[in-house]
Order: structure tokens, then C-alpha cells, then sequence
């Protein structure tokens, strides 16, 4: 029988967050993609973003 946290069990909880790990995953996919290079990007925000804590910057 599943521990339960009020309505939702554990196990539905880990698989809400691997789906949204998943889908910001795939945006920054698209987003890179997307981006013309010759837009103006601020430098700072690009570092952010592919540092290693750029995933959990963008959650």
C-alpha cells in the first residue's frame, strides 16, 4: 500500500516532477533552436542559463 500525502502518493509526486524536469528540458531545447544568432542577448542571463544551476534557474 502507497504512503500517502494527502490525495497524492509519493510516487505520483516523483513522476510530476520528472515531467516538468522533461518539459523545461524540452523548451530550452526549442528556445535554442529558436534564437537568431544575431539577436542582442544579455551576456549575463546566457551565462546563467548554461551554467551547471541552469536548469534549476529556468524551474
Amino acid at each position: 500500500m502507497p504512503v500517502l500525502l494527502g490525495p497524492f502518493s509519493w510516487s505520483m509526486m516523483g513522476l510530476t516532477a520528472l515531467v516538468a524536469v522533461v518539459v523545461v528540458v524540452i523548451q530550452m531545447g526549442i528556445s535554442g533552436l529558436l534564437v537568431s544568432p544575431t539577436e542582442t542577448q544579455n551576456d549575463e542571463i546566457m551565462a546563467l542559463i548554461h551554467s551547471p544551476l541552469g536548469l534549476l534557474t529556468l524551474v
